[in-house]
């Protein structure tokens, strides 16, 4: 028969673990020890006489009614204790008295007695005192009736599957993370450098929890792995170097904050010696962003801070794909959008200064648009051929409207919404009151042979620095698109940086991190944007002042995360499918992510057992049982597990 002993001295809490058990299985055992002394007497009888001792051990309740005990084998399959008799101080203690316990054949080494501890919440008792493989779980007083149900099936059961569940799993899939406790030794105004026990591939982007990471919202922060070289003192170790990635602005002003404290211990590390720092003198950078394209953004930011910079600015990335590869470009464009809107002639009216637009005549009476655009909402913006125009060429439409000729080069580059046209002038006509531009669409060739004399890229590219506008959907594509035809072109590719005006999910900084070097949230932060070109061009000459990227060395644990599919979850635990199996009582901390990463706890999970998944050859169904989780959590769980089934039906539409 199975028996279950209980030691605790308050009636109530007695009454509700031992009726819990009960409704576990009626055919259960359970005997109760109001005081440690009575255990331990009983261990000494049970030294001498072996299995016999386990019917012989306790009280019988006398609130519940118990089936007769029987001659049988009998197992001790669980000890329930306060943590006032065994706690922390006991572990070790636990762990002889389980290997007594087998030794005396009061449980099987196959299935060896479970321990589980109740305690009250207290704001000094910290759960990462009890991550212990002897222990199956602590579960929280008051009692939550369902969940110490579930969690005593669990114990009772052992490392096997529940033989009932008192709690509905939400079978909706997520993502949880798991955390790794790493060690951090450095920090800098760009990075930090840890000590790792395995070796980390260069390029690969991490997301890690700690203190010296939080700001309004977050406590986590994203690094690319830039070098990973053997520790210096550490054989076993790896001195691992990331640069930040999509550090928000309190983040940015916290590090510097943290490396000019003078009470620091300054490291030597350079940051201007990583690998993938760019070794050239020279270093053309690609501008993709209409705000920083001005002499107060970072196009004026660069010419001041940069002696051999050279930057050269595009309208639209449709653009700069055209200067690249000017056939590729055009056998990519939406043929659907045509410049002038299908027809063959198009006589644009304007102002006499040729700045406002007045109207148009086609010789295709039906004509309604142009560039893609309706014509009734060009004329609402009276200056919208003059913008439309790059900056590099409004000055020659200029000059044709004030000579009233057309040069040689007649061609005219057109960029509306994203979209790039060229269309060619064929006659200017000047009246007193208005000046008309003719305008005819060039030749596939004529295009391509004039976007391949007029393109600014005659030289290799070292840097791209883009508007989020231009990582929508399909942007992992497009911008591996883009490298490879530098590649070919240049034989070299150029990094990509982003300016962004909008959040990201980790998600989504996740896939961005595999091709784009870092994120810089507006107003971008100078000093820092600097700091990080000098890091991946340490060859550039400053102007004036000398860039410093000061670290100090540290000793702080953070977390590394590690973001795993799971299939199954409930207030009890959950189910997480991996690529190798996990052992039977090994201990994880967990997170359920919410985009408000202040109020996400790190809880404790254990893992109970693990089985082949038979529906995907080489992955693994991990069961984990969430371990002492007091009440507040198992809120902020509850709440977790109803946003997911939210947020999951409206992905689907539902």
């Amino acid at each position: 028969m199975k028996f279950v002993y209980v030691l605790e001295d308050d009636p109530k809490f007695l009454q509700e673990i031992v009726e819990a058990i009960v409704f576990i299985d009626p055919k259960i055992q359970v005997r109760t020890f109001p005081a440690l002394d009575h255990f331990a007497n009983w261990m000494k009888t049970m030294m001498t006489t072996g299995p016999a001792a386990i019917a012989l051990g306790g009280e019988v309740p006398a609130f519940v009614e118990q089936e007769p005990v029987v001659e049988e084998a009998h197992q001790l399959v669980l000890v329930i204790s306060k943590i006032e008799y065994l706690g922390v101080e006991q572990l070790e203690l636990l762990r002889k008295t389980r290997d007594f316990f087998i030794q005396r054949k009061i449980c099987t080494k196959e299935d060896p007695t479970a321990f589980v501890l109740t305690a009250f919440e207290d704001p000094e008792f910290n759960i990462i005192d009890l991550e212990d493989r002897i222990l199956n779980n602590v579960i929280f007083k008051p009692f939550d009736r369902l969940i110490l149900i579930q969690h005593l099936t669990f114990a009772i059961d052992g490392r096997h599957p529940p033989s009932k569940n008192t709690i509905a799993s939400q079978k909706t899939p997520a993502v949880v993370e798991m955390l790794k406790d790493i060690e951090l030794e450095e920090l800098s105004d760009v990075g930090l450098v840890t000590r790792s026990y395995r070796e980390i591939t260069v390029g690969s982007i991490s997301k890690y929890y700690g203190k010296s990471f939080k700001s309004d919202r977050q406590r986590s922060l994203f690094a690319i792995c830039q070098s990973c070289v053997p520790h210096p003192k550490d054989p076993k170790a790896f001195l691992a170097a990331f640069t930040f990635f999509a550090a928000d602005p309190t983040q940015i002003s916290n590090f510097r904050k943290k490396t000019r404290d003078r009470n620091a211990q300054v490291s030597e590390f350079q940051w201007t010696q990583l690998p993938i720092g760019v070794q050239s003198p020279d270093v053309h950078v690609l501008l993709l962003d209409e705000e920083e394209n001005t002499q107060s953004g970072l196009l004026g930011y660069l010419d001041k801070a940069f002696q051999n910079i050279q930057v050269s600015a595009y309208d639209s990335l449709a653009a700069l794909i055209s200067d690249l590869d000017p056939g590729q470009a055009m056998q990519q464009k939406d043929q659907s959008i045509k410049a002038l809107g299908g027809a063959t002639t198009v006589t644009l009216h304007f102002d006499s200064a040729g700045n406002t637009y007045l109207g148009m005549e086609s010789d295709k009476t039906d004509t309604t648009s142009l560039f893609g655009v309706a014509e009734s909402q060009l004329k609402s913006k009276g200056t919208w051929f003059l913008t439309a125009i790059p900056a590099a060429h409004k000055d020659r439409f200029r000059k044709m409207i004030h000579s009233g000729s057309v040069p040689e080069d007649n061609i005219l580059p057109v960029t509306i919404e994203d979209n790039s046209f060229l269309v060619r002038a064929s006659e200017i006509k000047k009246e007193k009151t208005r000046t008309s531009l003719v305008l005819v669409d060039p030749s596939k060739e004529e295009q391509i042979a004039w976007l391949q004399k007029n393109s600014r890229l005659q030289k290799p590219v070292q840097l791209i620095i883009a508007s989020h506008r231009y990582f929508g959907e399909g942007a992992a594509e497009r911008w591996k698109f883009i490298k490879e035809s530098f590649q070919q072109k240049f034989s070299s590719t150029p990094f990509i940086m982003m300016t962004a005006k909008k959040d990201f999910t980790d998600a989504e900084e996740r896939l961005i991190g595999t091709y784009v070097q870092d994120i810089y949230f507006k107003p971008v932060d100078r000093v820092y944007f600097i700091q990080k070109m000098k890091c991946f061009f340490p060859l550039l000459k400053e102007k004036g002042e000398k860039i410093e990227i000061r670290g100090i060395h540290i000793e702080e644990i953070i977390k590394a995360v590690n973001p795993v599919n799971v299939a199954e979850i409930s207030e009890a635990g959950f189910i997480m499918k991996y690529y190798r199996q996990i052992a039977i009582g090994s201990f994880r901390e967990i997170v359920l992510w919410q985009p408000y990463e202040i109020g996400a706890p790190e809880f404790l999970a254990t893992c109970n057992f693990v089985e082949e998944n038979s529906g995907e050859k080489g992955t693994f169904n991990c069961h984990f049982v969430f371990f002492g989780i007091a009440d507040h959590y198992l809120k902020h769980i509850r709440v977790w597990i109803r946003d997911n089934y939210i947020s999951s039906k409206e992905g689907q539409g539902g």
